[in-house]
This record gives structure tokens, C-alpha cells and sequence, in this order.
């Protein structure tokens, strides 16, 4: 683990030459969450930092090329690199291209192929919640906070447990409705996610908030900035039990002094599930943010 948080330091100072991407994927804390399962490569070409993910079955480039001046060349050269790693293997590719840097690649050596695109919010929609649009949220949280006391609060490390124990009972429940391999693969990999992300975020200047009610903890929500004006709405996990609480833990994030200052919210892609669709529709994004996979034609 710090090993890679030491690299924290020197990812930042490339990433800030991309500061006006919104994309998750953009970010120190995207990288630290997934080291589990794969091995994180820095590597300086053409004088831009290149992230490769590492498996067993070979490598990819977890993001674009990061730097002031990323060229064709440079990501000409990522490709050769991950094509003798991968031994001509059609595993080579670059994830989490933004709009903004998809014409870098040549259309007539790469190909590109979109992503699920991630929600981004007006933050002051959310956390002033009025007008139809937003009237079955609205109704949420007010059935919330008419039924139940709670307070909304800084995490500490203390609570770690607590939200491992919560995650642990909102897995269940959700894995009871789902029972297809991918997306109990989905969980499995999460619980290490949250895990890596609560242990750390001091370290990863990771905003976590809890709820707490009765003096329990039913839900928890972490996230990060991602430009000067979004931030990135990591993961919320709440105790099903009590209605509303979702709509309520994400206005108060929204409405939250340290998130305040950002225009936007990214609550990040639906994973392909027409359920998380449905709900992050029902917040009215302000835009869909397009993002890609690139690899050779």
C-alpha cells in the first residue's frame, strides 16, 4: 500500500496539465482503489507518465498518456510497449479516454469504442432539490427526514468496521436480486474497493461522510475532486431498510461545506445495470460524459 501511495506525489503533478478533465478515472484515488487487482506501472515516455495495469494474462494502459504535451508519438510508443509485454495479443488498449483527448489517436491506427458514460449533476440542483423534475426526490427526503432522526458526519477511522458490516448486509441483500457471476463479481471486487479507499483516505485526501442513526451507522459515501469544479461521488453504500436515506445521503454530500465549492458532481457510469440507470436518471444529470477504450485497428 505505500509502495504505491509514494507515487501519489508524482501522478499529480502530470495530472494537473489534464485539469480540465472530469472524468473518475482521473485521479490518484482511482488507481489506489483497484492495486488489488492489479499491478500499478509509472512510467515516464516522451516526457508524459504513463499508467500500465498489470495481470497475469498481460497489460493495458489504465488512462491516457498524462503531461503537458502528449503527442502522437508518445502514444504510438505506449502501444509498442504494451505489445511486447502482450506479445501481440489483442489485450493492448488504452481505457478511459475523455472526449476532449480522443482525437490524439489516429483513426487510422486506432479504433475507439465508448464506455458507459458517466452522470454528472449540477450540485446546486441536488442540494436545493426543487421543481417537477426532482419532486419524487424531493418527496424521498422529506419522507426521510420526517420519520427519522440522524446525523450526518465526518468518518473516522474508528468506523471502518461499522461500514465493512454495512457493506456486508447491502451486498446480501442486493446479491439476493442479482445472481448472474458478473455482477456478484462486481460485489466481491467492491468490498476490496472500499476497504482500500476507508483505510487510506487520509493519505488520499478522500472526503468520507457517514450516517448515522439511533448511533449506528446506515449508510457511508467517500469522494474526491476531479477538476477545479467536480467532484467525484466515489461510492455510497446505506442500509436498505430505511427509505429515502439514498436521496438524503447524497443531497447532504451535495450541500456538504468541503463539496460546496464544486459546480458538478460525477456520480460516476450505471455499470451496465438498467436498476443504477433508473436511479441516476431520477437525479436529472445535467450531461452524460462520454468516455472511451482505444486499441489498434
Amino acid at each position: 500500500m505505500h509502495d504505491l501511495l509514494s507515487q501519489k506525489q508524482l501522478f499529480d503533478s502530470y495530472l494537473k496539465h489534464q485539469a480540465g478533465v472530469q472524468s473518475s478515472a482521473f485521479s490518484f484515488v482511482n488507481i489506489f482503489a483497484w492495486a488489488d487487482f492489479f499491478r500499478f506501472e509509472f512510467k515516464i515516455i516522451g516526457g508524459c507518465l504513463c499508467v500500465f495495469a498489470h495481470q497475469d494474462i498481460g497489460c493495458f494502459q489504465y488512462l491516457p498518456p498524462l503531461g503537458k504535451d502528449v503527442t502522437a508519438e508518445v502514444i504510438d510508443e505506449c502501444f509498442r510497449y504494451m505489445k511486447d509485454i502482450n506479445r501481440g495479443s489483442g489485450l493492448s488498449r488504452v481505457e478511459h479516454v475523455p472526449q476532449e483527448m480522443r482525437a490524439l489517436f489516429d483513426v487510422k491506427l486506432y479504433r475507439s469504442e465508448a464506455r458507459a458514460p458517466e452522470y454528472v449533476y449540477d450540485r446546486r440542483e441536488i442540494e436545493n432539490m426543487k421543481g417537477l423534475a426532482l419532486a419524487s426526490q424531493r418527496w424521498l427526503w422529506n419522507h426521510f427526514t420526517k420519520h427519522h432522526v440522524y446525523t450526518f458526519e465526518p468518518y473516522c477511522a474508528d468506523d471502518l468496521q461499522e461500514c465493512r458490516d454495512l457493506y456486508e448486509r447491502w451486498a446480501q441483500n442486493r446479491l439476493v436480486r442479482h445472481t448472474d457471476e458478473t455482477y456478484q463479481e462486481m460485489m466481491r471486487e467492491n468490498r476490496v474497493v472500499h476497504r482500500r479507499v476507508l483505510e487510506a483516505f487520509r493519505d488520499l485526501d478522500v472526503i468520507v461522510r457517514v450516517v448515522k442513526i439511533n448511533g449506528q451507522i446506515a449508510g457511508y459515501t467517500a469522494g474526491y475532486p476531479v477538476s477545479q469544479n467536480t467532484f467525484c461521488d466515489l461510492f455510497e453504500i446505506t442500509d436498505l431498510s430505511f427509505k429515502g436515506l439514498p436521496t438524503a445521503m447524497f443531497r447532504r454530500l451535495c450541500a456538504d461545506a468541503d463539496v460546496a465549492r464544486y459546480d458538478f458532481i460525477n456520480a460516476m457510469d450505471d455499470f451496465g445495470l438498467p436498476d443504477v440507470q433508473r436511479t441516476k436518471m431520477s437525479f436529472k444529470p445535467r450531461f452524460l460524459l462520454p468516455s472511451y477504450t482505444v486499441s489498434l485497428r
